[in-house]
């Protein structure tokens, strides 16, 4: 498995699994003992989420 990091954030991780080409979304709570949530999206899960984004960012600048 062989990943890239896209983004390494204070709060959030994201990596691209080359071997399955699935993007790896690691998010911590950001408490004194960290839990984490792990979230693996092929592409079409990408998509949606970029939809989802896009119109979040509308709705907020309304």
């Amino acid at each position: 498995m062989k990943w890239i990091t896209l983004l390494d954030h204070e709060l959030m991780n994201i990596r691209l699994d080359q071997d399955d080409k699935s993007l790896l979304i690691e998010v911590n709570d950001g408490g004194i003992s960290t839990e984490y949530v792990t979230v693996r999206l092929g592409i079409d899960d990408v998509k949606l989420l970029e939809e989802v984004l896009k119109e979040y960012k509308k709705r907020i600048s309304e």
